[in-house]
């Protein structure tokens, strides 16, 4: 089941939405002013639509309106709790370009196979590689506000805890059972390319989703029973599978939500 919930409408939320708007900056901001970025747990930007597979729903949300051009609905299967979801007409504004930062550096960090460690209690927070092994943990120290990572790799069961602060990634890979989680207050993931998340990878998946803005550049993409819990950008598609689900707030130029998905 994939399952997209919108539900928890709190001021918590609804802070992250706003911090979310003055992260970023560009034109279309300015052009599409008089409508919000987020005014659902799900909306789509541009020209998107938003299709629901069968089984496939929207949990949660204050309307069964979407911001999006176009909803479609599997026949037989509410996607609104007991009624289907339908579009508003007008898509969510985009939010834009990002105005990515520069990252020169040779620094490579690798946590090996099954141990535990820390990155940032130096001066360093500019990265090129940032790779774990096999079970291996990583904790980001709260010295610096914002890190520079130009690729960082999760392994197999492998655990990033993100500190409080923002996060610049060029490209984030993440393999089976890997998790990403945020402790001691909220976080901005900005991912550079597209994101996919593999069968049970989490992002923030114990924790609430106004701690987490997660920005991606490209497509965000989750396989079979993977779990994100975020406020979520993508500037390109959205795409579920079987069992997978997004709790928080996602805007996409385009949603897929599969059957048995769930936001």
């Amino acid at each position: 089941m994939g399952m997209l919930i919108g539900g928890g409408w709190s001021r918590q939320l609804v802070a992250g939405l706003v911090w979310l708007l003055g992260a970023w900056t560009g034109s279309a901001v300015a052009a599409d002013a008089c409508r919000p970025v987020f005014s659902n747990g799900l909306q789509t930007h541009d020209a998107g639509e938003i299709i629901f597979q069968w089984g496939g729903r929207l949990q949660g949300n204050p309307s069964p309106v979407l911001e999006s051009p176009k909803v479609q609905n599997a026949w037989g299967s509410f996607s609104c709790g007991t009624q289907n979801c339908e579009a508003s007409g007008v898509a969510a504004a985009s939010l834009g370009g990002l105005i990515w930062p520069s990252n020169v550096t040779q620094h490579d960090f690798k946590q090996d196979y099954l141990t535990s460690g820390e990155i940032g209690g130096s001066e360093i927070r500019h990265f090129r590689t940032v790779e774990l092994g096999s079970g291996a943990s990583l904790e980001f120290n709260s010295r610096h506000r914002s890190y520079y990572i130009e690729r960082l790799s999760l392994a197999y069961g492998s655990r990033v805890t993100l500190a409080p602060g923002r996060y610049w990634v060029g490209q984030l890979d993440m393999a089976t059972d890997s998790r990403i989680e945020v402790a001691g207050g909220s976080a901005q993931l900005f991912v550079g390319r597209s994101l996919a998340l593999p069968f049970q990878a989490k992002i923030n998946g114990a924790g609430a989703p106004e701690v987490l803005q997660l920005i991606v550049s490209g497509d965000l993409i989750q396989s079979t029973s993977s779990v994100v819990n975020a406020v979520a950008y993508a500037d390109g598609e959205y795409r579920s599978a079987f069992s997978s689900s997004l709790t928080g707030s996602l805007s996409a130029r385009r949603a897929d939500i599969a059957g048995g998905a769930s936001i």
